[in-house]
């Protein structure tokens, strides 16, 4: 009962008298907050008020017919028999939808959606953490030295609790051309050489400027420079890396057309050919498209990329993956050391659903030395909300500590104390390269 009722709605039944039954059990519950059994349900029906007295008769005698039937003793089997019918019910509504909606040509991201829903329905079976029995477990889980992924910046992973977590949405903001793609690409490279397997899905860039600023982390070379090294120095000290390091594939897509559904479709081409990433990178979140509706339909970027948001988390939690991804912050932000949760650009449900956030803040001075401070806002997984002072190196996509490391209290007042804000200079990226839907294999 409690694994079923939950998901049953009066629609699933095509009866009237089953659905006045079960009506009638929806009053029960809602008004005694319990599950009746069956002379107490066969009362409140044969007394219910709200049933009228020309069908009363009817739902009675239906009533009694199902209370003669022989229960089914194998529980499992009738869970997962009743499973298959609500979803059958949900799909044929969801099929019904989608000819409307296509009739009427509406934007038909929708019906993915409807369809995607209908064959979510599931009766979890996990009873969760029993916390009497898992001491053990969860003493493990609290010593463990390293439990999560690490991005390769020490005062970062330390501030994360050992790195990025499995099941975990993590979110890099920064305002227009701060650093959100290029502190992406770092923390893949660093994932990488710790021997993770890493996708990185690309919205923006082209999958060979990708591997062209990956490259560059990993050989310590500018990324224009890279055509000017010898090929066979090239290729001998990328080999050398590859034989320490994990898998890495960049995916590209054009903007807006990308979601979680074709996030599924191409893990499992990629499983069919032996990848399985630890980590999906995607930059960034606020060029993805939902799988459930439009944001034409929804009627605001909040919803809209809240949404997009929960369907991202969601994904990281069923498949067990980190999530890693950027949002971009509004003008505000621009030389300003003390953005902070309300200075994102899309949407604040974002930041919301996320378990952990990072902005990427810098001005005039501060850039003139290579440097920014990267603030958490965000911590979920340690509660840590200080900030870092980084050296960032553009050319070859590199973050390092400073000496003030991590410092709740003090870190980002003693880095800015004599920093006088100036104005960010914008960089114009060019574009390069033509959009397509191929799979690079960055080994």
């Amino acid at each position: 009962f409690g694994k079923v009722y939950p998901f049953l709605k009066d629609s699933h039944f095509h009866s009237l008298e089953v659905s006045e039954i079960f009506s009638s059990l929806q009053q029960y519950i809602e008004k005694y907050d319990k599950q009746p059994n069956p002379t107490e349900l066969g009362l409140y029906i044969k007394n219910n008020n709200t049933t009228a007295e020309a069908i009363k008769p009817a739902v009675i005698e239906e009533y009694k017919s199902l209370m003669l039937e022989v229960p089914v003793q194998n529980k499992e089997f009738l869970i997962q028999e009743t499973e298959k019918y609500i979803q059958k019910i949900e799909l044929s509504d969801a099929i019904m939808d989608s000819s409307e909606i296509i009739e009427k040509d509406e934007p038909f991201e929708s019906v993915i959606g409807l369809i995607e829903q209908a064959l979510s329905i599931n009766f979890d079976t996990n009873t969760g953490l029993n916390y009497g029995d898992s001491i053990e477990d969860r003493f493990l889980y609290y010593t463990e030295k390293v439990i999560g992924i690490k991005c390769g910046i020490p005062s970062v992973d330390k501030a994360l609790g050992g790195g990025y977590r499995n099941k975990t949405l993590n979110i890099i903001v920064a305002p227009s051309h701060g650093g959100k793609s290029a502190r992406l690409v770092a923390d893949s490279a660093n994932m990488l050489i710790s021997g993770k397997n890493v996708l990185f899905v690309t919205l923006e860039m082209p999958e060979f400027e990708i591997a062209r600023r990956i490259d560059a982390n990993l050989l310590n070379v500018p990324a224009n420079d890279l055509g000017k090294m010898n090929k066979e120095d090239f290729k001998s000290k990328l080999k050398e890396i590859k034989e320490l390091s994990g898998e890495l594939i960049i995916k590209e897509y054009s903007a807006g057309v990308f979601n979680t559904i074709k996030l599924k479709s191409l893990m499992t081409e990629l499983e069919t050919e032996g990848f399985v990433p630890d980590a999906i990178v995607i930059d960034y979140l606020t060029l993805m498209s939902s799988s459930r509706t439009t944001l034409a339909k929804i009627g605001g970027t909040y919803s809209y990329y809240k949404l997009i948001a929960e369907e991202l988390h969601g994904f990281g939690k069923t498949e067990n993956k980190v999530i890693l991804t950027a949002a971009q912050l509004n003008r505000g932000s621009y030389d300003n050391l003390e953005a902070g949760l309300d200075s994102i650009a899309d949407s604040l449900g974002v930041i919301q659903t996320a378990d952990t956030v990072q902005a990427e803040l810098t001005n005039g001075q501060l850039r003139e030395m290579n440097q920014l401070v990267n603030k958490f806002l965000k911590n979920r997984n340690t509660g840590e909300l200080g900030s870092q002072l980084l050296e960032v190196i553009f050319p070859t996509m590199r973050f390092n500590d400073m000496e003030e490391g991590f410092n709740k209290e003090k870190g980002t007042v003693n880095a800015m104390e004599n920093i006088n804000a100036s104005v960010l200079q914008k960089a114009t990226e060019v574009a390069t390269g033509k959009i397509d839907t191929s799979m690079m294999d960055f080994g």
